[in-house]
Formats: C-alpha cells, sequence, structure tokens
C-alpha cells in the first residue's frame, strides 16, 4: 500500500480507535454500575440495534466507495444524494420495526425489560442510517483525517450522554438509553454536513447511477450481510436464550474479537474499496495491481496483529478482569477464545471480493456457513450445556470461513495461496511472540511472588500494575525480538512519516 494509502488508513484507524475507547470506557463504567441484569439487557439492546444495523443498511455504506471513485466530482453529489435518501427511508422503516416489534424481540431473547428498552432506543436508527458512510466518501477523497475528528467529537459526545445520567445522577439502562438518542442527534448533524463537504462547491450533475444501479449493487451485499448477521447471532442467542441474561453479560464482554485487529481492518477496507474499485475499473492487467497491494497490507497487518493477538490470548483473564472488575473475569475466557479468529481475518475480504465482482460467492459463502454453524451450536448445548464450548464451535466455523475465503481470491488473482500469505513471517511472529510471553510471564512472576492475586488486598489498583508490567515486559522483549529476527516494521512506519500527504 502507498505512502498515501498507508496515511489515509493511519487516520481511519485513528478514528476505530476512538470509537473502541467509546466501548471499552462506557462497558467498564456501566458494568459496575449497573447489576448484571440491568447490564444484560442494555447489552440486549445494542446486540438487537447492530444485528439489525445490517439488514437494514442495505450494503449501501459500501455504494459509496464503489461508486464514487467512477464519477467525477459534480456527479458525486448526485450519487451522495440518492444514496443518502435510500438511507432516510431505510432508518424510518428500521426505526418502526424495533417499535412495534419490541415485544417479540425481548420473546426470542427472553427478557420481558427488552420491551421497554427497546421503545426508549427505537429513534436512533433513522438518525443513525443517514450518517452510515460517511467515512467512505472522506476516504475516497483522501480526507480521512476528517473521519478521525468525526468520530472523535461524536464518540465523545455519546459517552458523555450515556454515563453522566447513571453516574452522576444514579440513572439505570433507561437513562443510557435515552442519552445514547440524545447523542445520535448531534452525530446526525454532523455527519450530513461532512458527507457533502468534499464536493459542496461543486456544480450538481445528473449521474449515470441511478436507483435501480446502487439498489444491484446493494442488494448481493445485503444477502451476505444478512448471512453473515446470522452466523454472528448464533452464539449469543443460544447463550441468551439457555443460560440467561447474566452470562450474556458475562460473554457479552468477553467474547469480541481484538479491538486493535478490527480497528485495522476496518481501517483499511475503508481505503481498500475505492482503491480496488478503481484499478478494476481501470481494466487492463488489474490482478497483478491488485496483488501488489494485497500483500502490501497482509504483511504489514500481520506484523501489527499477531503480536497483540498472542498477548491478548495469553493474557485474557487479567485483561478482563481489569476492564470490567472481578466480576467478569470469567469473560476472559470468552475473549481468548473469540480473538483466534483474527488470526485468519488480517485483511477485509469483502473490499477485495466488491472489486473482483465475487460478491455472489461472498455471500453464498455466509449462507453455507450458517447452515453448518446452526445444528454444530445446537448439538453442542444439548451435549456439553457449556456457553463455552458454544464459542468454541462458532469461532472454528469463522475461521475456516476465512480460510475458504482467501483461497478464492488467490484463484481469482490466479496465484497460489502462499503468493497471498506470508507463511513464515506468520510462523515467525506466532512462535516469537508466545516464546516472548512466556519469558515476559515468568518474570512477572518473580516480581509479584508472595502476593495471592485471589486475596482481598490484591485490588483492581494491583491488577493494574500487574497488566502494564506485563505490556512493558512483553514489548521490550517483542522489539529484542524483531531486531534478532530481522521483522521489517521500518515498512510500517516510514510511509507515516513521509512528508507525502
Amino acid at each position: 500500500m502507498g505512502t498515501n494509502n498507508t496515511k489515509q488508513a493511519a487516520w481511519v484507524a485513528l478514528g476505530s480507535i476512538f470509537s473502541y475507547c467509546f466501548t471499552i470506557i462506557s462497558s467498564m463504567v456501566l458494568s459496575r454500575f449497573f447489576t448484571k441484569a440491568d447490564y444484560g439487557t442494555y447489552q440486549q439492546v445494542l446486540y438487537v440495534y447492530n444485528t439489525l444495523l445490517m439488514v437494514f443498511t442495505l450494503g449501501l455504506p459500501k455504494a459509496y466507495s464503489f461508486f464514487l471513485p467512477r464519477v467525477n466530482n459534480s456527479q458525486a453529489k448526485d450519487v451522495i444524494n440518492k444514496i443518502t435518501i435510500l438511507f432516510f427511508c431505510l432508518g424510518a422503516i428500521f426505526s418502526l420495526t424495533i417499535f412495534f416489534g419490541s415485544s417479540l424481540i425481548a420473546r426470542i431473547l427472553n427478557n420481558a425489560e427488552l420491551t421497554k428498552a427497546l421503545k426508549i432506543f427505537s429513534l436512533v436508527p433513522f438518525l443513525m442510517l443517514p450518517t452510515m458512510g460517511v467515512e467512505g466518501i472522506l476516504a475516497t477523497y483522501k480526507k480521512a483525517k476528517y473521519i478521525a475528528v468525526y468520530t472523535a467529537l461524536t464518540r465523545s459526545i455519546m459517552l458523555l450522554c450515556v454515563i453522566l445520567p447513571v453516574v452522576v445522577w444514579g440513572g439505570g439502562y433507561r437513562e443510557a438509553l435515552i442519552g445514547f438518542t440524545v447523542a445520535s442527534i448531534c452525530a446526525f448533524i454532523i455527519a450530513l454536513y461532512l458527507k457533502y463537504m468534499p464536493v459542496r462547491s461543486e456544480n450538481k450533475q445528473e449521474s449515470d447511477v441511478s436507483y435501480k444501479s446502487i439498489l444491484q449493487f446493494s442488494f448481493p451485499l445485503l444477502l451476505a450481510s444478512i448471512w453473515g448477521i446470522l452466523i454472528n447471532s448464533t452464539d449469543q442467542i443460544f447463550i441468551s436464550y439457555y443460560f440467561g441474561k447474566e452470562t450474556f453479560a458475562e460473554f457479552s464482554n468477553g467474547a469480541i474479537e481484538l479491538p486493535f485487529a478490527t480497528l485495522i481492518i476496518s481501517a483499511t477496507s475503508t481505503v481498500l474499496i475505492p482503491l480496488f474499485s478503481k484499478q478494476v475499473s481501470s481494466g487492463g492487467d488489474y490482478e497483478k495491481e491488485v496483488l501488489i497491494t494485497w500483500t502490501s497490507v497482509f504483511k504489514k497487518a500481520t506484523m501489527l496483529i499477531y503480536p497483540i493477538l498472542i498477548f491478548c490470548i495469553l493474557d485474557s483473564t487479567l485483561i478482563m478482569s481489569v476492564l470490567y472488575g472481578r466480576a467478569y473475569e470469567v469473560s476472559g475466557n470468552y475473549f481468548a477464545i473469540k480473538v483466534i479468529s483474527n488470526f485468519v481475518k488480517v485483511v477485509p475480504y469483502a473490499s477485495i471480493l466488491i472489486a473482483l465482482g465475487a460478491v455472489s460467492y461472498y455471500s453464498k459463502l455466509h449462507m453455507i456457513m450458517f447452515l453448518v454453524l446452526v445444528p454444530l451450536e445446537w448439538m453442542s448445548v444439548l451435549l456439553f450445556k457449556n456457553p463455552l464450548v458454544i464459542t468454541i464451535v462458532h469461532t472454528l466455523c469463522v475461521v475456516m470461513l476465512g480460510i475458504f475465503f482467501i483461497r478464492y481470491i488467490a484463484q481469482k488473482l490466479k496465484v497460489s495461496i502462499k503468493q497471498i500469505v506470508p507463511t513464515n513471517l506468520i510462523l515467525k511472529l506466532i512462535i516469537g511472540s508466545s516464546v516472548v510471553f512466556l519469558i515476559t510471564r515468568l518474570l512477572t512472576q518473580l516480581l509479584f511472588t508472595g502476593i495471592d492475586i485471589k486475596s482481598d488486598i490484591f485490588n483492581l489498583r494491583m491488577e493494574i500494575i500487574m497488566l502494564f508490567v506485563d505490556i512493558v515486559i512483553y514489548t521490550i522483549l517483542f522489539l529484542i525480538f524483531i531486531r534478532f529476527f530481522k521483522v521489517d516494521y521500518k515498512s510500517i512506519i516510514r510511509p507515516l512519516l513521509s512528508k507525502r500527504n
């Protein structure tokens, strides 16, 4: 990935960091101020929203990145208008669905409190859907730095609106949801301004991009999103229904993919979709250009993500205890299992498959995986009656899905898997990071000898100190490792220091 694209991805990643900070900080605070029942209800509301969001967005956020590189700036206004109007319509339908379907959803998730909670929350989709895709627009016009500003501003407002009613006025999950709605109004206003900012000075011209062509592009993505939602929802539904809202609260805190990995994947996807779209639409020997970009991104993402993956898996219990409190220590088990999927989800498959016209395959493979996953998870409930087993089954299926995508991409680019997967680098990082962590843990145990980590005196402050010591020692030893084994991290840093925009 070129210098400019690396910088653009870095700005998008910075925005994602702000987004994850909101998620983590709000979870840390609410976990401590809510009962497990209230916290589970709040998380279920967000789960319902995020699950249905992928359906009601209709694949349209990626339409900006696909169509805008193919039209001139004057026609871009028309494209943005048409997609935004579609979002307003879909947002209205989404809000009505949540409001009138709240009782049914509450019965499905076995929580009567959800009926009132979802009705309070029901205005949010109408406000938030028109904000979708602003990142794709800004990345297309090389204004990704505004993504970081937008995300930081809106997430800060949301954090204050959600937390203050709980911490200052002693509110419950209902007050937190009202605060979420107020913050959504602010995000709505800011996003609409930024969506038109890159082309505000241009005269509007009618484009060849019709509503029909937009929907024809987005419909296959909708199907893929639906199957993806169903895949991502299976373990959550099984655990919520069979094990209750308290277990779901423990699961929801831990059963997340590595935030750092997800923000890198999201950032590269935002930048790569318009880039791949332009490369493929230009014709010629585009496979070679796409392959060069893909392998560069794969290597850089692997170097950034894998060492942190190993650390988080092996130190998962302490991480969860620091983030959410001793009551959520068990969440570390879910976390260690879930992040394994990031080993294959290093780069965004959708960005290259969309550009290569392989969305149909993308959708079909998700459908097949869902049809395999549901009976496997149901059998795991019957045979083991353990929520951790459900999480293991789910993660293994996601890993297999990623392997199939990588294989298909290699075929489309007319190369072998070895040419698009840096196998030697992956093995070096996994083995090296594991050895580095084992040495780190040995040194940490020597430093904390005599302290009973299960005793009352080993409070949050001591846990934070221990985690900080783990991070520092691991980082120092890993820097020694990469210098000794000549892992080229300068290839990542060099473009960021370049004076080119």
